[in-house]
């Protein structure tokens, strides 16, 4: 198997973990501050499983013509004869290990697994979070959670929060005249953020889906929320600038062929431009979404149906969690301005979801927009055809819990809207 492919195999079972619904064109605890659910580091303790019963003599014996030293596991491990110890040379311990292997005094000999506690981070309102459950976010975390990846959220701004730390915010800028911060005073570009990079397993608040990932704040709208095309045009051009890897657009208007343009560049630049649908709770999209290079993104509730308010149609690629909350606690659960958690709702929330896998996959290896945009359609499950859509257009969903793709998995239909 080629290198492309492995990567793109393994990248694939990372993203099998971060299902997200897709409306398609086409059916094709450490410290605060510290790094969430790193990918551990390749471990330099060597582990050896001797025989049971086997005298310690012997056991120094081969340890002293292997050329390393080792010592009890712990206290109570002798019976067992399983020694550990650190060998700095990983060539020495790469040799030993083979001769050991060989050895019929020996059970095991393996570098030092790391572990962790699998389950839900501990953040305290996670709980409330169940739109990540819904997109697999755990195994993005152990995936290393978009470490080493800048995402431009362009937007209100973004502030600094308790559960937001200024080492994960790059400086930003502002577009929006009069304005020279690009903190948020509005809200809602610290929400969308959040559900990209907020800090995790720090002991406070929510979680994020990419919690090592950089966000770049580009302020574009005002404090009323409102903005223009330009100002974002603009915005969209310094983040490819910055080096941003993802851009999240978790707004929009009517066409324009400025932001069309300025899409159009980021992405072959090689950027991933994700796209809100819009909240017109009918079929067709304004811009940016509605430009071919996007991402556009429509808003799924935690019963996986299309949103009532979300937009759909020609242009949406992908939806994800947006909240419904006509349903109980149904919205998108996030720390914003005024250190305050809320709920909310709209394809804005539903944006940074795909911001976050991509991110995700990013860090994880993926080594292009294309790479990144297949493993995302790819990790889908259909769900079915929306009534009144194009031909050719198709509705995703996440994975069905019937399924079990360690049985090789499996699509199943859920039914039009």
């Amino acid at each position: 198997m080629s290198e492309p492919i492995r990567r793109i195999v393994a990248l694939l079972l990372i993203a099998i973990g971060l299902v997200l619904p897709v409306y398609s064109r086409k059916a094709t605890p450490p410290p605060v501050g510290g790094d969430a659910f790193l990918a551990p580091a390749a471990s330099d303790v060597l582990v050896v499983d001797f025989r049971d019963g086997i005298r310690l003599a012997e056991v120094e014996a081969e340890e002293a013509a292997v050329g390393i030293d080792l010592d009890w596991s712990s206290l109570v491990s002798e019976d067992e004869a399983l020694r550990s110890g650190t060998v700095r040379d990983r060539a020495l311990g790469d040799a030993a290990l083979a001769r050991l292997r060989a050895d019929p005094d020996v059970e095991a000999a393996e570098w030092a697994v790391p572990m962790e506690a699998l389950g839900y981070p501990n953040d305290p309102l996670y709980g409330k979070q169940w739109n990540f459950p819904h997109i697999g976010v755990e195994r993005g975390w152990r995936a290393g959670g978009g470490k080493g990846v800048v995402v431009a959220v362009i937007d209100t701004g973004v502030s600094v929060l308790p559960d937001l730390p200024a080492e994960r915010l790059l400086p930003g800028r502002s577009f929006v005249p009069g304005t020279t911060s690009s903190a948020d005073d509005q809200g809602h570009g610290s929400h969308v953020a959040g559900t990209i990079a907020q800090a995790t397993n720090n002991g406070v608040g929510t979680a994020g889906i990419a919690p090592n990932a950089t966000i770049l704040p580009l302020k574009v709208l005002g404090a009323d929320g409102s903005g223009r095309s330009d100002w974002i045009a603009a915005a969209i051009d310094e983040a490819v600038d910055q080096g941003a890897q993802v851009i999240n657009l978790s707004l929009g208007g009517g066409h324009s062929d400025v932001l069309v343009k300025a899409v159009e560049k980021a992405r072959a630049a090689g950027v991933v431009v994700v796209a809100a649908a819009g909240n017109a709770g009918r079929e067709g999209l304004g811009s940016p979404a509605d430009a071919e290079a996007a991402l556009g993104v429509s808003a799924t509730g935690p019963d996986d149906a299309l949103a009532p308010y979300s937009s759909w149609g020609q242009g949406v690629e992908i939806s994800a969690p947006g909240g419904n909350k006509n349903l109980p606690g149904g919205g998108i659960l996030q720390a914003t301005i005024g250190d305050r958690y809320e709920e909310w709702q709209g394809t804005s929330m539903a944006t940074p979801h795909v911001a976050g896998a991509a991110a995700v996959l990013f860090g994880a290896g993926a080594g292009s927009a294309d790479e990144v945009e297949r493993i995302l359609k790819l990790s889908a499950v259909p769900m079915g055809m929306r009534k009144n859509s194009a031909p050719d257009a198709w509705m995703w969903g996440r994975l069905y819990p019937a399924c079990s793709w360690s049985a090789g998995g499996c699509w199943r239909w859920r039914g039009g809207w």
